[in-house]
């Protein structure tokens, strides 16, 4: 019971859904933190909780997993560098706002500097401001340095442009480090960032799969309190706007991931709305002939258009240009774990199952496939398998911390 008392701690301060993120990671972090005090009771660790302001915080760092490298879905930065263009137009003479947020260990918002420098953005013109609940993580992205877990997309030729290698350490340059402005702040705090309409575009990615639908809806009001009428908003791709209680919609002319203000917006809903359930029109989905050929795309490649039409709800389509994918390329790790998300969110467990386990299979350090097995694992009941899963994937984060 205190441990449950204390994830109720937990939401209060930073939005986290025990349910989606596992009541393991959060007893976990618990554990190190009652280790780190010496107490062995967690009821006493409880009224250390309340009775030390910044206890919270530490607890906060210890839950945190952060999991992210530069230019994670290339096609969101594609997007990006076509809606910026448009915005450079001798009629829009404003400093370009961004905000990335959560910025975790730095990566996106260096990605966007490194985008804007090597497009011909020129130096105060852009203002790219990044924020993170985590000081810890705050105080890296600072330092720019980074092993080589953070250089996972496929085209890594901005290295040589920006980075300067030490032994097995990536120093990012100083040019690039001095282009972001790094804030340690809580997105639901009520002073979080005062003011209106200040950013053309905001990064929120990965960050409301961890909230419940009140949670995110509460999120999705703060960003539509920050973002310009005519700015964007950029989900991750197991994201959707549909719980912003109408404040939002997808911008399907320019693209997957990008969000608008809806045309009509309401008022800005309170934090205690409820948020409907998401509706869910594909409960059994029949298999499907794969296409012999993969189909041609306006996106980087068949698999970001995958994600994209995940993203956008439409699962079915998502499914059979994945299913297309890894007929195309059965050693991807990445194209099964998609898979996985879809036929979970489908209903279909024992797919969901399969596909995740051949992306484990593929890739043993797949922290996104070990953690979605481990919260698959805890919904029906078998914690055993859960933690081995999860104890898994932090043996992962904590090796990629070192690297």
């Amino acid at each position: 019971m205190p441990k449950q008392l204390i994830a109720n701690r937990l939401k209060n301060a930073m939005g986290l859904h025990t349910p989606t993120v596992g009541m393991i990671t959060i007893s976990s972090a618990i554990d190190r933190r009652m280790r780190a005090l010496q107490l062995d009771d967690c009821a006493q660790y409880l009224v250390n909780l309340d009775n030390d302001p910044g206890e919270m915080q530490k607890l906060i760092e210890a839950v945190i997993i952060p999991e992210t490298w530069f230019f994670r879905d290339a096609i969101a930065y594609k997007k990006l560098l076509e809606y910026l263009r448009t915005r450079q137009s001798a009629v829009y003479k404003s400093q370009l706002r961004i905000l990335s947020i959560p910025c975790s260990t730095g990566e996106e918002p260096y990605s966007i500097a490194m985008l804007l420098a090597d497009n011909g953005f020129e130096v105060g013109t852009y203002r790219i401001d990044a924020v993170d609940i985590s000081e810890k993580l705050i105080q890296k992205a600072k330092l720019g340095s980074y092993g080589k877990h953070s250089f996972r997309a496929e085209d890594l030729s901005f290295v040589d442009r920006h980075f300067t290698r030490y032994e097995d350490k990536f120093m990012l340059s100083d040019a690039v480090k001095a282009q972001v402005n790094f804030h340690h702040a809580n997105l639901l705090d009520a002073d979080f960032l005062p003011g209106y309409d200040i950013y053309d575009v905001i990064f929120c990615r990965n960050l409301l799969i961890y909230f419940d639908g009140p949670t995110q809806a509460r999120v999705f009001s703060v960003l539509a309190r920050l973002l310009k009428n005519d700015g964007i908003l950029i989900l991750g791709h197991a994201e959707t706007s549909q719980r912003s209680a109408g404040l939002f919609e997808t911008a399907s002319n320019l693209g997957p991931y990008i969000n608008r203000k809806a045309s009509k917006t309401p008022a800005i809903p309170r934090a205690s709305d409820k948020a409907g359930p998401i509706s869910n029109k594909n409960a059994a989905l029949a298999d499907k002939q794969v296409p012999a050929e993969l189909p041609e795309s306006g996106l980087d490649s068949p698999l970001e258009k995958a994600f994209a039409l995940a993203n956008e709800g439409r699962v079915e389509e998502a499914i059979e240009l994945g299913l297309a994918c890894v007929q195309h390329d059965r050693f991807s790790s990445r194209a099964h774990y998609l898979l996985g998300l879809l036929y979970d969110i489908s209903a279909d467990t024992s797919k969901a199952d399969d596909y995740l386990k051949k992306a484990l299979y593929l890739d043993p350090n797949n922290i996104e496939a070990l953690i979605h097995l481990s919260l698959m694992a805890e919904q029906r009941g078998d914690s055993d398998d859960s933690e081995r899963l999860r104890n898994r994937a932090e043996r992962v984060q904590n090796r990629n911390r070192l690297s």
